[in-house]
């Protein structure tokens, strides 16, 4: 038992007592400072104390020693996640086209002075970084490369990023897209993905918390995930955390719904935009809604790729800058971070000192000149063509996901076993609500039909099938009455589809009112001006007459974007109502997915 949390003793259910419920015992208070708040993400990890002002970011990665005389081909240890997307198409017509919206647009958008821009030279700025060379300074580099005489078996964070790329190491990122990195390449299976994610976060907390491994059980985990995790992973990485490097107790939060509550609100459109990918959730009354959860795979670290592509287009001097060297991608990423906005005040030509840093080496100067791309490729997440990705599966919505046999009473058993007047009481329950009445019928008519298909053999699927039917099968959520679009929406696109899919008017109401923009890989002063205007334009007309406000948080009460969701589960840890959602591991060995189902039902 974990001494984190004390727990009163509650009666085993009788095994004859299939359908009883895992009990849901008395706690007390736990103590802030024996919490540990875990958020996994694609690029960082962030792990703390829920008693701490903020958490420690650790890259999310792990350097693996390559075995001796090994046949398994070597993967480039420093080759970069973001350029390297096997889903880059590449296709020029694409990029332009994007590319050509986004320049309109520019155009088309007075300053606060009330007029309007004019492009930048881009001969001049052509000029100007052709004939710029780099100069080295006297000054070298403070950072070194990783030391690997004593041959460790692996590096974590930092030390694995900075490992020179002659060494025996190959790096793994466990999380990709925000999901686990499963691929049918080396280290791609579920089992090499949960070790590396074990080894990975077993050493963070030793390094960076001081807790040592055989503490861990007096400690209990906050695992912090995405609206969208799939309910497998969420079992997966439970097991992780209380049977592999046994912590006390532990239970899994919505990022969004943590959002919200860091910045004091009940209600609210959760827009998040990671390094990897951009998720938007409506929030209703701490209730993330199923329907409206959507998911993109593309980020920040897009934005990158589509901002080096513009500087190469004007000449960026930098020649030595490898795409496949991790170290070059992150200079990159802070180059956007410093240099891009999306304040159209800042228009026109402006002239940097860009420092490019290798370990150990003098630092290179050297003199470039900024134009338009320093507002256009923020642009690209309003304008995805310019990724230049290939448009299929790259959005993701809500799904139950398969059925798993620890959890028989699932939503897919309560589905298939709800007799027809149930049925017929869900829809007169959607009325009352002011559900459009054909989508209640129509989603319940589709549920009807999948009842009576419950009894008849499991038919082998039908390659041939559009894959919009096969999807609308295979989702059971009422709220769905159109098929998903089957092109890579822009952010403003991906804001109106999923305030869109929320039952009635006041809750859509409630979600335009209150926008909240959290993640690291949108930090853009204008932000907020952007998104705002951009929304007001498309949202239907009578919502524009009904609102009385429209607020876009971006930077609530000062907090980093990307620490909004841990700060909220920082708070919760506050809350008596937290409490009871702790899972100690022999509840967990016992009753399994049932206990995530029962007491944890949001997720």
């Amino acid at each position: 038992m974990s001494p984190a949390v004390k727990k009163i003793s509650s009666p085993v259910p009788s095994e004859t007592a299939a359908t009883e419920r895992p009990p849901t015992p008395d706690v007390e208070a736990v103590n802030p400072s024996r919490v540990i708040i875990i958020q996994p993400g694609s690029l960082h990890l962030k792990l703390g104390f829920a008693s701490d002002h903020q958490p420690k970011i650790v890259p999310h990665c792990i350097a693996y020693r390559q075995k001796p005389n090994s046949n398994l081909q070597r993967s480039n240890h420093s080759q970069s996640l973001w350029f390297e997307r096997s889903n880059l198409v590449g296709d020029e017509e694409i990029i332009q086209r994007g590319l050509r919206q986004a320049e309109d647009v520019l155009l088309g958008r007075p300053l606060t002075s009330g007029q309007y821009r004019q492009p930048a030279n881009t001969q001049q700025i052509l000029e100007f970084n052709n004939a710029s060379k780099g100069e080295a300074s006297d000054v070298f580099c403070s950072e070194q490369w990783t030391e690997t005489s004593e041959e460790k078996l692996y590096f974590i964070g930092e030390e694995a990023i900075n490992l020179s790329q002659e060494e025996p190491y190959d790096i793994t990122w466990p999380f990709q897209y925000g999901r686990l990195n499963l691929h049918n390449g080396v280290g791609g299976s579920l089992s090499f993905v949960l070790q590396a994610t074990e080894t990975l976060w077993t050493s963070a907390i030793s390094i960076h918390l001081a807790i040592p491994c055989e503490d861990f059980k007096d400690y209990n985990v906050v695992l912090l995930l995405p609206d969208l995790t799939e309910r497998q992973h969420m079992k997966e990485l439970m097991n992780v955390v209380l049977n592999r490097m046994k912590f006390g107790a532990a239970f899994i939060h919505q990022e969004s719904v943590m959002a919200c509550l860091a910045n004091g609100l009940s209600s609210a459109c959760i827009v998040d935009i990671g390094d990897q990918k951009t998720s938007v959730c409506c929030v209703d009354e701490g209730i993330s809604l199923t329907s409206t959860r959507l998911s993109m795979d593309y980020g920040g670290s897009d934005i990158t790729r589509c901002f080096y592509w513009l500087l190469c287009n004007n000449g960026f001097p930098c020649k030595e800058c490898n795409l496949k060297d991790l170290r070059d991608c992150l200079f990159l990423q802070e180059m956007k971070e410093t240099h891009c906005t999306l304040n159209q005040d800042e228009a026109g030509i402006h002239e940097h000192l860009v420092q490019h840093k290798i370990p150990s080496r003098q630092i290179i100067n050297y003199k470039v000149q900024f134009g338009d791309e320093c507002l256009l490729a923020p642009l690209a997440i309003f304008f995805p063509g310019m990724f230049g990705l290939k448009q299929s599966f790259l959005t993701r919505t809500y799904n139950n996901g398969a059925c798993d046999p620890e959890d028989p009473w699932d939503d897919e058993y309560i589905q298939q076993t709800q007799s027809k007047q149930e049925q017929s009481a869900r829809i007169l329950a959607a009325k009352k609500k002011g559900i459009n009445s054909e989508i209640a019928e129509q989603s319940v008519e589709e549920s009807i039909n999948i009842d009576d298909m419950a009894s008849m053999p499991s038919p082998v699927p039908d390659k041939s099938e559009p894959e919009s039917k096969i999807r609308k099968l295979e989702v059971h959520c009422p709220n769905y009455s159109s098929v998903l679009p089957d092109h890579l929406m822009g952010l403003t696109d991906a804001i109106l589809y999923s305030i869109d899919k929320c039952e009635t008017d006041e809750v859509k109401k409630k979600m335009y009112s209150c926008i909240i923009v959290t993640g690291g890989g949108y930090m853009f002063e204008g932000t907020q001006t952007w998104i705002q205007n951009s929304i007001w334009l498309l949202m239907p007309a009578h919502y524009r007459k009904q609102l009385e406000t429209m607020d876009v948080i971006t930077k609530p009460k000062d907090i980093d974007a990307t620490m909004i969701s841990w700060k909220g589960a920082s708070i919760m840890m506050r809350m008596a109502s937290s409490q009871e959602l702790w899972v100690e591991q022999a509840e967990w060995n016992e009753f399994g997915l049932k206990v995530l189902r029962e007491r944890l039902p949001f997720v």
